[in-house]
């Protein structure tokens, strides 16, 4: 079920174009946080993050993989346990344990993204 009218944040809609093109490191989504709230601290940033992520993860756009050989996704509550278990290491690129993708839910849900790539 498409969502009705969906109103994308500047950061959303920055994000989730670049996310159509290609996953991301965990620590690559809190950069585009820190881009656009440049005078935020690190713990806010963190919590907009970690805000913005169970946010995709409640709408199903998003799910994770651990590397990039093991693809079992990692969805919804479990997500977001192992970001929390992260905390502030979660932002930053010396961790690289989770990549996240964006699900076909993304693309039927914000129509201007280009086709889902494979």
């Amino acid at each position: 079920m498409k969502a009705p009218n969906m109103k994308l944040s500047t950061l959303e809609a920055d994000l989730i174009g670049d996310m159509a093109q290609d996953d991301y490191d965990l620590w690559e989504i809190y950069q585009f946080v820190r881009h656009h709230y440049p005078k935020s601290s690190e713990e806010d940033v963190i919590a907009k993050g970690r805000n913005l992520l169970a946010e995709w993860s409640h709408r199903g756009w998003i799910e994770a993989y651990q590397n990039d050989v093991e693809k079992t996704p990692i969805r919804g509550e479990a997500l977001l346990r192992l970001v929390d278990e992260l905390g502030r290491q979660a932002g930053s690129p010396a961790d690289r344990s989770l990549r996240v993708s964006l699900t076909g839910r993304a693309y039927e849900d914000v129509d201007w993204l280009p086709k889902q790539h494979s």
